[in-house]
């Protein structure tokens, strides 16, 4: 089988001419040519096709040969070499590539790396390391910068430069402070963040931080040498600030300086705001939002220090409220006193209620002792009328309002004596913090003893009764203030005694019902025992109702017989209503009726 020349058909052996194109076949002579002439003789199809093909596969041989080149480390490596001599920082920048990520180290860090290299003097260092290598075609990365393998073409051979990638993570003393690096801007929001800036190259780069707000700018720069792969930055900015107590974070807050409204990142913390410019004057105003309604200070001058007192300025409406809750505290804190009852102020902040049981206890202990008349009154008391404070209690959860009260009290204790007389009343100074809690004021600590100052005040009377501890006034009962119904007399003391017997238990402390109880009966030895008892075991009590129903005189005492119902909760949580029926014996004692006994 054979070829028609002129179209490339095949043509039987035995034919002649080609049956398309009807030309004669090739001859003899023909047959014997050379492999040029006979490709000469070959339809312009074919060879068209024959030269395509030749000619890709020798491109591609050319390919082959020139990116095995091109590509290959020693080549790399002399493209670097002539960048960097030529400081050709883009050139650089495109043939490095950082390790953990295959991005290019861009134009910026080859310029650190070219600066660092220079003034190091290690050049031929990392070149030779390079080198050393791509010749033993191994690519471990124990250098700034290593040959390493890279995917490539079937049978190509690709390597790259990379470089170690190096971290910066840096935090600074402001909110909203600014970062900028030679290739990214970051910016800290909280004092209490970081940051992390990079990658980097090995070597020095310049960090810049700025902070601005309405009223300073501030700058300050670094230069930060990288030669582990994570390094910490702080940024410090010395500045000046204004200074204030209990700026209330945690409430709506606004704070005018110069009557502009602050921005949140001037809050330094509860008791400075800043940074601001020294050269400049101030003033300050503080408004707060509280659960009782809006206080401002007014506009403040600072002083030389940059200090403010951040005193609210009350309003005439607060400062009524306020009063009433103040004379309140009083008329609990006196029966407190007069009935030895200080677990009735547990409303009290707890260091405050030890103070007042220690000081309520010692008084009795006195009286009993060593023949003690104790007195204590307040005739009046002021509240400043342009000042207040409010402070956060973290315990509590909650602001407290701090008024600054002068009182003019007295408090006497005098021995051997039946009487005092003209009590020495004087001014002192203290403030009080006080919680709001469903629309009503209540005192919650007192700080005592301040000194004297120069706010007005705002007076007001305290009417309630004085306290008189000793003699014939630390008995429960007075028959000459009673009246001369012996029986209701009896009824009252008989019902106090049961209500203060639930109170000593449910606070294990029988100082509480003692007054009530003759002393060395077999009642006293009894409701000791029971007080004891009953705490010990975290029993608790509470008097559901309680009445008297019969009355009868016996010789010189009287029996009493009454009907309780009594809720007793014990310490394992169980709960149970009992009703009892006692029948109590009342004695007179000093002229004071006293119980006994009990069946």
């Amino acid at each position: 089988m054979s070829y028609c020349k002129h179209c490339g058909e095949e043509i039987a052996s035995e034919v002649q001419f080609c049956k398309s194109c009807g030309k004669a076949k090739t001859t003899d002579n023909e047959s014997k040519l050379g492999l040029k002439e006979r490709f000469s003789l070959l339809p312009k199809k074919k060879k068209v096709f024959l030269s395509l093909v030749s000619g890709s596969l020798l491109l591609l041989i050319v390919i082959f040969f020139t990116l095995n080149h091109l590509w290959s480390p020693e080549q790399l490596i002399k493209s670097l070499k002539t960048a960097v001599e030529d400081q050709d920082y883009e050139k650089i920048g495109e043939l490095v590539q950082f390790e953990d990520s295959n991005q290019s180290i861009g134009v910026k860090n080859a310029e650190a790396f070219v600066n660092t290299v220079d003034q190091e003097d290690t050049l031929d260092g990392v070149l030779r390391h390079l080198t050393q290598q791509a010749k033993d075609r191994s690519y471990a990365e124990s250098g700034i910068l290593n040959v390493t393998e890279s995917g490539c073409f079937v049978f190509i051979e690709c390597y790259q430069i990379t470089a170690k990638a190096f971290y910066i993570t840096a935090n600074s003393n402001l909110n909203n402070t600014v970062i900028e690096s030679d290739t990214e801007t970051v910016t800290i929001e909280n004092v209490d963040d970081e940051v992390e800036l990079g990658p980097f190259v090995y070597g020095e780069h310049d960090l810049k931080a700025s902070y601005e707000n309405q009223f300073v700018q501030l700058e300050t720069d670094k230069k930060i040498y990288l030669s582990s792969a994570q390094q910490m930055v702080e940024f410090y900015f010395e500045y000046e600030s204004i200074f204030t107590e209990n700026l209330l974070a945690s409430y709506d807050m606004t704070l005018l300086l110069n009557g502009e409204e602050i921005d949140d990142s001037m809050y330094i913390n509860d008791e400075s705001i800043g940074p601001i410019d020294p050269e400049k004057d101030y003033t300050i105003e503080i408004v707060a939002n509280l659960p009782w309604g809006s206080l401002t200070t007014g506009e403040l001058e600072m002083s030389e220090n940059n200090y403010v007192d951040a005193d609210f300025q009350p309003t005439e409406e607060l400062l009524e409220e306020v009063s009433k809750s103040i004379r309140s505290f009083y008329d609990v804190l006196f029966e407190a006193y007069r009935s030895n009852n200080p677990e009735s102020l547990s409303f009290l902040n707890s260091e405050l209620q030890d103070d007042y049981y220690s000081s309520i206890k010692s008084v009795y202990t006195d009286v009993k002792e060593y023949d003690l008349l104790h007195f204590r009154d307040v005739k009046e008391f002021g509240l400043a009328e342009n000042a207040v404070r409010v402070s956060y209690n973290d315990q509590l959860e909650e602001a407290l309002l701090t008024v600054y009260v002068m009182e003019n009290t007295a408090v006497e204790s005098q021995w051997y004596t039946d009487k005092i007389e003209d009590p020495y009343y004087e001014k002192s100074y203290h403030t009080f913090a006080l919680r709001y809690d469903d629309g009503e004021w209540s005192v919650y600590n007192i700080d005592f003893d301040n000194w004297e100052s120069g706010y007005d005040y705002n007076q007001y009377d305290y009417d309630g009764d004085s306290v008189i501890i000793g003699k014939e006034q630390d008995k429960v009962v007075d028959n000459s203030q009673i009246g001369d119904d012996v029986d209701e007399e009896l009824s009252e003391i008989t019902l106090s005694y049961i209500n203060k017997l639930v109170d000593a238990i449910n606070s294990g402390n029988y100082d509480i019902v003692e007054p009530y109880i003759q002393e060395n009966s077999a009642l006293e030895e009894m409701q000791q025992g029971l007080v004891d008892r009953l705490y010990d075991n975290g029993t608790t009590q509470e008097v559901m109702d309680s009445e008297v129903t019969k009355i009868e005189v016996s010789d010189d005492s009287w029996k009493i017989n009454t009907n309780e119902t009594i809720k007793i909760m014990y310490g394992s949580g169980e709960e149970e209503t009992q009703d009892y029926a006692w029948t109590y014996t009342v004695v007179e004692d000093d002229g004071n009726f006293l119980l006994s006994n009990i069946e």
